[in-house]
């Protein structure tokens, strides 16, 4: 009886010690899109290597994969407004993507479909090409981590 008590006890302490030092859950925030950044770079091909070092001299998709969010602060309207929605995909519950589609301001998937077009255009300029490269390396992030893709309500 006294060891089950024990037991009992040992296992309510635990848990009461565990909530109180459980962290909340955040954003990846640097460190996990610098990681999501490292691994694509491993993955560039030769080709896209070199393409990588012409838009962005001596950065890493490391380092550009945080850019997206280090602008926020910039109090222009597009890095307040007009971007601020590319950084997550939200779906109702029970529905999917293809059958409610993008916000009128659009989201991370009209985002990375454009910033692709963007790399991929002749006419785009030098500037406007990185920063869809910075873009795309923080999108990709923010599609994998958690409550940037989900329902709008899982706050």
């Amino acid at each position: 009886m006294l060891r089950i008590r024990q037991n009992t006890i040992k296992l309510i302490f635990g848990a009461a010690l565990s909530t109180l030092v459980a962290s909340p859950v955040w954003a990846w925030g640097q460190t996990g899109h610098r990681v999501t950044g490292a691994i694509a770079q491993q993955y560039l091909s030769p080709l896209s290597h070199a393409a990588l070092m012409e838009l962005l001299p001596s950065r890493s998709l490391a380092k550009a994969s945080t850019h997206a969010d280090e602008m926020r602060s910039d109090p222009s309207e597009f890095w307040r407004k007009t971007a601020s929605p590319w950084h997550y995909v939200s779906v109702p519950e029970g529905k999917h993507y293809h059958e409610v589609g993008a916000p009128e301001e659009g989201d991370a998937i009209t985002a990375l479909a454009a910033f692709t077009e963007t790399l991929k255009s002749n006419s785009a300029s030098f500037e406007e090409k990185q920063l869809a490269l910075r873009f795309i390396v923080h999108i990709i992030g923010d599609l994998h981590q958690p409550l940037h893709a989900g329902n709008g309500t899982d706050r």
